[in-house]
């Protein structure tokens, strides 16, 4: 089968599946939607950044624990309440697919 439009590789097997197929064939590993592979929501996340992102918590609603645990070790020196501040900026004023191209995953100051 040539790569198409239509198709998509596994991310576990790498196996070329249809592209609306929401469990591969061949190794029936769930794939993430098409939509993005996340189930945090933007302004939800936002407001966490904002409010309490000093201490991880927007990192933890997106699932991203390792950065949320980094946050919480270094809220005492104020870096992370600044950074969650300027991520729920970015996060609110994104449209929704850059949020899920970007943001979702929980990564700092999203993919590059």
């Amino acid at each position: 089968m040539s790569h198409s439009e239509n198709s998509k590789f596994c991310q576990e097997c790498g196996e070329q599946i249809n592209k609306k197929a929401e469990i591969c064939p061949e190794c029936g590993v769930r794939q993430p939607s098409a939509e993005g592979d996340t189930n945090s929501d933007k302004i939800v996340a936002g407001i966490l950044a904002i409010l309490l992102g000093g201490l991880g918590a927007h990192k933890f609603y997106q699932g991203n624990i390792k950065y949320g645990v980094l946050y919480l070790c270094f809220f005492w020196t104020g870096i992370p309440a600044l950074f969650g501040i300027i991520e729920g900026i970015i996060m609110l004023v994104s449209d929704d697919s850059e949020y899920e191209r970007k943001y979702a995953d929980g990564s700092i100051f999203g993919k590059f």
